[in-house]
């Protein structure tokens, strides 16, 4: 029992991003189809299909840094000897850092 809450714990983003995905689908589905078939569109559903995808973007990429699953370049780093494989892993994590400081950064501009 406590193996299963642990579970559930761990991978609860992964789960806010199944419910976000799946309702998003279904709410821009009932969307398109209100609007082409009977010519009549709701006005909160295409908010709140945004809004679905906007926390299914941030929660799945929490996820995928959290497992080490977001988008490398493998050969790239299948270039470099097997003891400074670790290392290059960690300047590019840093990189990877310094450049999201900079897009919060530069994006502060926009939401003043």
């Amino acid at each position: 029992m406590k193996k299963a809450i642990l579970k559930v714990i761990d991978n609860f983003e992964l789960y806010i991003c199944y419910v976000t995905l799946v309702v998003s689908l279904v709410v821009l589905f009932v969307q398109v189809v209100l609007r082409y078939v009977f010519d009549n569109a709701t006005s909160w559903s295409e908010e709140v299909g945004r809004y679905c995808l906007i926390w299914l973007i941030f929660l799945g990429t929490s996820f995928a840094v959290k497992n080490e699953a977001h988008i490398r370049i493998d050969a790239a780093l299948l270039i470099w000897p097997k003891k400074i494989r670790p290392i290059i892993l960690e300047i590019g994590d840093g990189i990877w850092f310094l450049f999201n400081l900079l897009m919060v950064y530069v994006s502060t501009s926009y939401t003043k």
